[in-house]
């Protein structure tokens, strides 16, 4: 199992996940909370700062598992396209 996992770069996969999710975790929190804080034009939200960290947690660990998924998902369709792994 490890060594399949290794050869769909399952480790690589969740490392760009895993940055993915947290740059999309950032960009939501910059959005909600920092830009009303700085911008003066942009209307600010009613809501504690503490639950759009919490969403953000939520929107990282969420993008990066789906993100992990497709992308060994598609590493498997290309393997077992090019003849699989050798006995």
């Amino acid at each position: 199992m490890v060594q399949f996992l290794r050869t769909l770069n399952a480790g690589r996969h969740a490392k760009v996940s895993a940055a993915v999710g947290v740059l999309f975790a950032v960009v939501i929190y910059g959005f909600f909370v920092v830009a009303p804080a700085v911008f003066p034009g942009v209307p600010a939200r009613g809501r504690s700062p503490l639950l759009f960290l919490l969403l953000a947690f939520v929107a990282a660990v969420t993008t990066a598992m789906l993100l992990v998924t497709l992308l060994t998902v598609v590493s498997a369709v290309r393997l077992a396209r090019s003849g699989g792994l050798d006995p």
